[in-house]
């Protein structure tokens, strides 16, 4: 046996040691979330005021920020005259003179939307897309470019934000603002207590585990269980997923509140924009990340929507 000594006590020299092939792939750890109300990190601040220049483009609604660094690739952007085409670039707002395709960026007030998006209508901006569009059902936004605010599969309906604020997107949509959605879910079969008990710790999928959730029962129906569902997390379709490796299909989906924000008072296709107060409320949120505030809310709000009730929930 040869030892090694390294700044310390011997130690056994392990150079000759054979590879354990049994179990090659690590072990993910899954980090523990934030507690509740506990701020979520803040990005240090430029010194001289300068910020990416894709994020500039962004926030006023030129693209999300790959398609912003994409227009700049293509040398439609200038800055005080001079063609920019160099990703993670950066410019001052306050001086500098940005222009798109020769035209000067203004800044444009913050709009945001909250629709009640009806199944079969899709939250992308593609203008060759063919189906509905989130977008195309907000009429009075002229001039405007609005994104959603994250993501709701054509297969689900429920409530949508939509805003031309690049900075209120990322404070609703990332996992580390903590903001709380909530869910009405229809899966067939009957759900038992193990089940639950996995959901309300958490769910492997690709991604990792899930944070876990907050789920309670709303009813029972003889070859159904419906339930509302809060989630702090984005995951592409995590619902669905989760109750997919549960071995339940999901029948039915309706997301009904964001944060304090519910969707009562807008039936099916309807929209109205929200007040100040009320964006202020959700960006309070994603400092909060209070999940049982908004699963209350949820749970409140159970039927009460104008379009009449959810006769998808029913037998």
């Amino acid at each position: 046996m040869v030892f090694e000594k390294r700044r310390g006590p011997f130690v056994k020299n392990q150079s000759n040691r054979k590879p354990n092939w049994s179990n090659p792939k690590p072990k993910l750890r899954n980090k523990k979330p934030p507690a509740a109300g506990a701020r979520p990190p803040v990005a240090a601040a430029e010194d001289d005021g300068r910020v990416r220049l894709n994020k500039y483009l962004a926030d006023r609604g030129v693209g999300s920020r790959r398609g912003c660094d994409e227009v700049i690739a293509s040398g439609s952007v200038t800055v005080n005259g001079r063609m920019i085409t160099e990703l993670g670039s950066k410019v001052d707002p306050a001086n500098d003179r940005i222009e798109v395709n020769g035209k000067l960026l203004k800044t444009a007030p913050r709009v945001v939307y909250a629709l009640n998006k009806p199944l079969g209508v899709v939250c992308t901006n593609e203008p060759r897309e063919s189906r509905m569009r989130a977008i195309d059902l907000i009429r009075e936004a002229h001039g405007v470019r609005l994104f959603c605010v994250g993501r709701l599969d054509m297969d689900s309906e429920g409530l949508i934000l939509l805003t031309n604020d690049g900075e209120f997107t990322n404070r609703i949509t990332h996992p580390r603002y903590q903001v709380a959605k909530s869910y009405f879910v229809k899966v067939k079969g009957q759900m038992g207590a193990e089940a639950f008990e996995k959901i309300r710790k958490g769910v492997w999928l690709s991604e990792g585990r899930t944070q876990g959730a907050r789920v309670f029962i709303k009813k029972r129906l003889s070859n159904a269980t419906v339930l509302v569902i809060t989630i702090r997390e984005g995951m592409n379709r995590e619902i669905r997923r989760m109750f997919a490796k549960l071995g339940f299909a999901v029948e039915h989906l309706k997301r009904v509140s964001i944060g304090p924000l519910t969707v009562r008072g807008l039936g099916r296709g309807r929209y109205r924009r929200l007040e100040a107060v009320e964006i202020k409320q959700l960006l309070n949120a994603s400092e909060a990340g209070n999940i049982e505030a908004a699963a209350k809310a949820a749970e409140m709000d159970h039927d009460s929507d104008d379009d009449g009730p959810d006769s998808e929930f029913e037998e």
